[in-house]
């Protein structure tokens, strides 16, 4: 006869201790391997993926090291066409500065040529005392400036002739008038220069210029050239330069002369 039950939902099961160690025990293990499974697959992954990661950069650094060549290169390209580029420019400066004098030498050539020929061929010309190539020019210092001039004979003997030159700068020291001697400004010894020659002299004789400084407060207006020869049909000659027209006349013929263009040409003075 069957036991009588308070509840008939209870049931009664038979509990089994090793299976349920058994199934832990491959619970844990499944565990271990898929964690082991884990690990050894990713770090196949990361060997991989370094490998990858060291050939990249081994491509990356071969590259690098291509293009710091070429970089090298090009910049050696680009210093040797800036060099070439300033060697071209040097030698067409070379070639304006050539031509520029060289035109500068045709124009001297030519002034020197009319006046020598005013010299050795008289016939062409009237007889007399004459001055030539009048130039006034300002110095490096202030106040300084810079003259010289020819004197010449036009003769049909052409004898040797002897005489003496005054040059006085005539303007304003304050309110007064005053008269300089250019040669006494310029060092000179004497207020006047011994002349002596059979067509051209110079002046001055041993320098290209007269080199003179003009005294504090002295204003300069003219500058009075006085020929005296001993012998001759004529013997004076007494020219008067205006000295601001001049001053700004010679000064623009010698700029023209730096940018080779032909200056012009300054009225002869006649003899009186």
């Amino acid at each position: 006869m069957p036991l009588p039950s308070g509840n008939d939902n209870h049931r009664v099961v038979s509990y089994n201790l090793k299976w349920s160690i058994l199934i832990k025990l491959t619970l844990v293990a499944i565990c271990i391997g898929g964690w082991f499974f884990a690990y050894q697959w990713g770090k196949r992954i990361a060997l991989e993926t370094n490998g990858q990661l060291v050939q990249q950069n081994k491509e990356l650094k071969t590259r690098i090291a291509a293009a710091d060549i070429k970089q090298k290169k090009q910049l050696q390209s680009i210093t040797l066409l800036e060099s070439a580029r300033q060697i071209d420019k040097l030698a067409l400066n070379n070639v304006r500065t050539l031509v520029r004098e060289l035109e500068q030498d045709k124009s001297t050539l030519h002034e020197e040529l009319t006046f020598y020929r005013s010299v050795i061929a008289p016939e062409h010309a009237e007889t007399g005392i004459r001055l030539h190539e009048f130039t006034l020019l300002q110095g490096d210092q202030p106040r300084s400036f810079q003259l010289r001039f020819v004197v010449s004979q036009i003769s049909r003997k052409n004898d040797f002739r002897k005489g003496e030159a005054r040059v006085n700068l005539k303007g304003k020291q304050g309110n007064k008038a005053v008269s300089l001697s250019l040669f006494e400004l310029a060092g000179q010894n004497s207020s006047s220069l011994p002349l002596g020659f059979r067509y051209f002299q110079i002046l001055p004789k041993k320098q290209k210029f007269f080199q003179f400084k003009l005294p504090d407060n002295f204003v300069p207006e003219q500058i009075d050239i006085v020929i005296n020869m001993s012998s001759g049909s004529v013997r004076k000659l007494d020219k008067v330069f205006d000295w601001n027209k001049e001053l700004a006349t010679d000064v623009g013929k010698h700029l023209d002369l730096d940018l080779g263009r032909e200056p012009e040409k300054k009225e002869r003075t006649k003899a009186r």
